[in-house]
């Protein structure tokens, strides 16, 4: 076994361990989907709280519209 790497417990197979490839990898994919998962919050918290202040079905359909756009273009963010 090489100095770095560690046996890995479902198919026997070398992993980087430490600073590696995947860790960073990893790091950068949580780091990202902590940074959406927190935004989505804050974006449906708002919509949640404004939904109900809507004094007439017209405005609360605009109200509607206005969270689906932020929420299709925080999806087109991502793919980027």
């Amino acid at each position: 076994m090489s100095s770095g790497q560690a046996p890995s417990p479902r198919s026997g197979m070398f992993i980087p361990r430490g600073d590696g490839f995947l860790s960073g990898s990893f790091q950068m994919f949580a780091a990202g989907a902590i940074d959406y998962s927190k935004k989505s919050l804050e974006r449906d918290s708002a919509f949640i709280e404004k939904l109900p202040r809507a004094k007439s079905l017209g405005s609360g359909i605009q109200i509607e519209s206005d969270a689906t756009a932020l929420t299709q273009s925080s999806r087109h963010i991502l793919r980027k």
